[in-house]
């Protein structure tokens, strides 16, 4: 069993790093601190369709995220500017058996 913590609306207009000079831009799903890291969804929205994987051709199978306590990074947009981008997030207490 797993419980649902937090489900929003994530979008690119985040600057998730800084290339020479360059802005890279990205989808950053901000949560609240669990207290851990927690399982994360996220399923990119076009217009009234929810993907199942695909981001962009860049990302055919899906997007790569870094996953932290209180939020979600992934790159997923062109350098310079965002693509205009959102996605569905959820976020998961998963139990797991204690060390």
């Amino acid at each position: 069993m797993s419980h649902a913590r937090a489900v929003g609306i994530a979008n690119d207009n985040n600057v998730i790093n800084n290339i020479s000079g360059t802005n890279i831009f990205g989808i950053r799903a901000f949560y609240p601190d669990l207290g851990y890291i927690p399982f994360v969804e996220l399923h990119k929205i076009s217009g009234t369709v929810v993907n199942d994987d695909f981001f962009n051709s860049s990302f055919p199978s899906g997007a790569y995220f870094q996953i932290e306590r209180t939020q979600a990074t992934g790159g997923t947009s062109n350098p310079g500017s965002p693509l205009g981008l959102s996605a569905l997030f959820a976020v998961y207490q998963i139990p797991v058996p204690s060390q």
